[in-house]
């Protein structure tokens, strides 16, 4: 009689190696625990397992503190407003926590919570092709309305610096979303920082731009002056002012090292005949 062997599911070990793991994979796990308690270590992660309790409405004084910050957590990412979004970005920039925290008015544990259940990317932030197909999913083009995802796009590349000049931006003009980036002529006393930002935010959507023409062609416009300013501040180096003596000692450099590489490509050639 033939015996068989089931080996125990790794579903952890699954997600971690996963190239399109979720950011909230643990809150997945969560959901069909029942099932995924077979394999021994989502039963020893605390996360998961206090989760579960939330998704179960199972209350047990252990995990009572960590439901409490998943409950608040849970709240922030069903919403998907501009806390959000900007938490999100915050961790893309591998921010201390607590910085994370302080800069949000938010408790320590909610912001643990949120990046533990909803958005584990802290871990993975090295691996760029995951973050950048998976997290950032940039290959698909940028609309105005995917405020989140612009903030991420930002913060990861820039940094804290980066991503606090782009929220800075975002409140002072009292925005919903970058709409009226398109739909709105830009403002006549903008700085140049601001103008430098617009002009990318309008860069990113125009690809999305192309089945409207008055958008593309302020696009345009944009651009054209983005150039002209570019060629203002860094002029293109004028080779003229490089002496003749210098180029003829540079190619008289090279023309010795080419012979020098022949010589030598005969001399091993005499020697293997």
């Amino acid at each position: 009689m033939l015996t068989t062997f089931r080996r125990r599911p790794q579903y952890i070990r699954i997600q971690q190696l996963s190239v399109r793991r979720q950011p909230h994979w643990r809150w997945l796990l969560a959901q069909s625990y029942q099932e995924c308690r077979r394999d021994p270590e989502v039963r020893q992660d605390k996360w998961i397992g206090a989760a579960s309790k939330k998704v179960f409405t199972l209350i047990t004084v252990k995990s009572a503190a960590k439901r409490k910050a998943i409950d608040q957590a849970e709240q922030i990412w069903e919403q998907s407003g501009v806390t959000r979004w900007e938490l999100e970005a915050r961790l893309l920039t591998n921010q201390a926590l607590s910085d994370v925290a302080s800069a949000m008015d938010l408790p320590e544990m909610v912001v643990k919570a949120y990046e533990a259940v909803f958005f584990d990317v802290r871990a993975y932030l090295s691996k760029t092709d995951y973050i950048a197909g998976t997290v950032l999913q940039c290959d698909r083009e940028y609309y105005p309305s995917e405020v989140g995802r612009i903030w991420q796009r930002f913060a990861y590349w820039g940094g804290v610096a980066v991503l606090e000049t782009i929220l800075d931006h975002f409140r002072r003009r009292g925005w919903q979303d970058y709409t009226p980036i398109i739909d709105q002529e830009p403002a006549p006393n903008r700085s140049e920082l601001d103008a430098a930002l617009e002009r990318d935010l309008l860069m990113m959507f125009l690809p999305s731009l192309a089945i409207d023409p008055v958008a593309l062609a302020r696009a345009t416009r944009e651009w054209v002056q983005a150039q002209e300013e570019a060629a203002t501040y860094c002029p293109p180096p004028d080779f003229a002012i490089i002496p003749d003596e210098l180029v003829a000692a540079g190619e008289q450099a090279l023309a010795d090292a080419v012979g020098l590489s022949r010589q030598r490509k005969r001399k091993v050639k005499r020697k293997v005949s």
